[in-house]
């Protein structure tokens, strides 16, 4: 119920990983999160959140299939950086492995939930 503000005087420094293994480490962990908070926080069911854990995988297959939604997304993306359209290339790469890290993270939580869930005892 909230309402979006944007303050564009706030500035927010990201500093990014030196490596692929942090970046990836990184990112796969947001995407564990999402199943986690649709979980305990927002009580969905496990079908519902496999479901939309399989949209969101079948977003990125279209994009990646369609080329053309994926460089326009990234080409946005290049003009906040110095070096303009030749960062294109790398800010496709870093595009491609954000989103796998992501859904890798997601289904990986997706198991541990399950794992847990089958552990648990029933309850009377």
């Amino acid at each position: 119920g909230g309402r979006k503000k944007i303050d564009f005087s706030i500035v927010v420094d990201h500093i990014a990983p030196g490596a692929f293994g942090e970046y990836w480490y990184i990112r796969k962990g947001r995407g564990k999160g999402s199943p986690q908070i649709r979980r305990s926080v927002q009580k969905w069911r496990m079908p519902a959140i496999m479901g939309w854990a399989a949209l969101r995988v079948a977003r990125t297959l279209i994009y990646v299939g369609l080329v053309l939604p994926m460089c326009w997304m990234v080409a946005r993306i290049c003009r906040y950086s110095e070096r303009g359209a030749r960062d294109f290339l790398p800010f496709l790469w870093a595009w491609l492995i954000e989103q796998t890290a992501f859904h890798v993270g997601e289904w990986e939580s997706i198991a541990d939930i399950l794992r847990a869930e089958r552990a648990r005892p029933a309850t009377a």
